[in-house]
């Protein structure tokens, strides 16, 4: 069996890939002999892979224009123009021929429909009247989202989303220092100063509120290890209900003290996380990547693979479908053809990767995207050395605090419970993009 050490000042923590199971030593002797008698008669969970599913559409991202009023400088797409002549938008009359497509190729129904750009939100008027067509037109209920900048937000749109019940996720990287070096309005303003006044209108919001924090260079060479509240506090005092902090995706990669940082900060989101969910009265709450991690653990569930292609698509300005939005930014594998959608032939698995095949992370993992290697590596069956940082940070963190909470009883009955709660209520069903 091949185990995972962690050791700290006092002890030594094992984890075994395949099963989750965690037990704790003093030192390193007793870990070895442990190891050495163990047996390998757990039961072994074998994942499904993605190559096993047929077509059967449930969630699209929906591309609503090729355009955009900021350039943020880690951008793959553009400024949301795709690599294209840029400023096209998607009309109501695609989109409903489209949705109709989509539908014909959906044995499960549709559950989800996310509006993406570009700046979505310049399309606005598209996506007010498709929604209420889809609600008269659909025999049940479809959950709709929209990944805005936050910029452009009007009182009439927060209407909308309150009527529809969306979810909305507002892109933040941070503080104002650090947001504003990445996130670079083209109108010469400050683009955090853009979405606090946006915010103002989201007083009295009915809907979830969430950000996608993309951290880059510059927030990781000054981050200092425990700071992590003055991280969060941006956020949730600004009104926002969860937070994903991820990092950027860079061609250059970072510094040696930039990774060693990055850790750190994601030892710290863990941390702040674990504290959150052992806080019966917590105000706030943990990032909802972070608390699916722990329940998978817990619950000693695999975390599935991507579904691109098959379950999830992309929908572009001229609605065509794609895999994903990674896939169109490269022009690979378009999946329709007039009224026809093929499912994505070639499904690429993380098992399938030499860099993935004996990591202890493997049956967790939840950073890897063959969308996002594709861009960045020319190939999906490969590996983005920060997403490898982040979820090793990330796992061994939640292993070594999951060992402590589990010491105490009603401790750990207090954690599963609050774990129950914050789950039921940040659904996943909630998040798009999660299929």
């Amino acid at each position: 069996m091949n185990y995972h050490l962690i050791q700290t000042d006092s002890r030594v923590i094992s984890f075994h890939p395949e099963t989750y199971a965690i037990h704790v030593f003093k030192d390193m002797d007793a870990a070895n002999t442990f190891i050495a008698e163990a047996h390998d008669d757990r039961k072994t969970v074998h994942p499904t892979t993605p190559g096993d599913s047929e077509l059967d559409i449930q969630a699209a991202n929906i591309c609503m224009c090729e355009t955009c009023n900021l350039a943020c400088t880690y951008c793959f797409f553009h400024s949301g123009t795709f690599d294209r002549t840029g400023g096209r938008m998607l009309s109501l009359e695609t989109l409903i021929d489209t949705y109709h497509k989509l539908k014909a190729h959906s044995k499960s129904g549709l559950k989800s429909l996310g509006f993406y750009g570009g700046e979505p939100l310049m399309n606005f008027e598209v996506i007010r009247d498709f929604v209420e067509y889809v609600e008269k037109e659909s025999d049940h209920k479809i959950s709709f989202g929209v990944i805005t900048n936050g910029t452009l937000i009007t009182n009439e749109m927060v209407d909308f989303f309150n009527k529809h019940k969306f979810y909305v996720s507002i892109s933040l990287d941070g503080t104002k220092k650090y947001n504003d070096k990445c996130r670079i309005a083209k109108n010469g303003k400050s683009s955090f100063d853009m979405v606090m006044e946006t915010l103002k209108l989201l007083k009295d919001k009915q809907f979830l509120l969430s950000s996608q924090s993309t951290l880059a260079n510059d927030f990781f060479r000054d981050y200092k290890k425990g700071t992590v509240e003055e991280y969060f506090s941006t956020y949730y005092n600004a009104g926002f209900d969860n937070i994903i902090p991820v990092t950027a995706d860079l061609k250059d990669g970072y510094t040696d003290q930039e990774y060693e940082n990055m850790k750190a900060f994601f030892e710290d989101v863990v941390d702040y996380s674990i504290d959150c969910l052992l806080d019966e009265n917590r105000k706030y709450q943990p990032p909802v990547f972070i608390a699916k991690m722990i329940s998978n653990l817990a619950s000693k569930r695999y975390e599935g693979e991507c579904q691109a292609g098959r379950k999830f698509v992309f929908v572009t300005v001229t609605g065509d479908i794609y895999p994903c939005q990674m896939h169109y930014m490269c022009d690979v594998e378009k999946m329709s053809c007039g009224n026809e959608i093929r499912k994505k032939e070639t499904m690429t698995s993380r098992y399938d990767i030499e860099e993935c095949r004996d990591c202890y992370c493997k049956n967790i993992c939840a950073m890897w995207c063959p969308g996002g290697s594709l861009v960045l590596n020319f190939s999906e069956k490969s590996v983005i050395p920060a997403r490898c940082l982040e979820q090793k940070a990330i796992l061994d963190r939640i292993i070594i605090r999951l060992a402590d909470v589990r010491k105490d009883p009603e401790m750990w009955k207090k954690f599963t419970a609050n774990l129950v709660d914050f789950s039921l209520h940040y659904s996943v069903a909630n998040y798009l993009g999660e299929c």
